[in-house]
């Protein structure tokens, strides 16, 4: 799996030039240009500039590869610590529906169902 990465490399570098041209303040995926009230239509030209400026930004993608999901890690270390082997893209059958399938399943007199979901942002994967 590969992401766009904003940290490091030439995109970084044109990012902070931009963000310093424009006077943008970024925090993580946020951008903020500060103003005063009342707010001149040319500082809001300034920010939208800004925006296109950082937006073009995207056709010198620098991929790089991306961790597997935290989500995904932290379940297998649970069950590789515990000495458990789920069976994995379990299909359940159910009462509404007549199957439901989860990325782990452990088979007992409850049974135990996880269904890890994976995410294509940069967002974290949750379970």
């Amino acid at each position: 799996m590969t992401a766009f990465n904003l940290e490091k490399g030439t995109t970084a570098l044109l990012l902070d030039q931009r963000l310093a041209f424009f006077e943008l303040e970024r925090d993580g995926f946020e951008l903020r240009r500060p103003a005063k009230l009342p707010v001149d239509p040319v500082e809001i030209q300034l920010f939208a500039e800004g925006l296109v400026s950082i937006a073009h930004l995207l056709y010198r993608q620098e991929f790089e590869n991306v961790e597997e999901n935290v989500a995904r890690k932290s379940v297998e270390r649970l069950f590789a610590q515990n000495g458990l082997t789920p069976e994995r893209n379990y299909a359940l059958e159910g009462r509404l529906e007549k199957s439901i399938r989860v990325s782990h399943f452990l088979p007992g007199a409850h049974g135990l169902a996880l269904q890890l979901v994976d995410r294509k942002t940069d967002l974290h994967g949750y379970m």
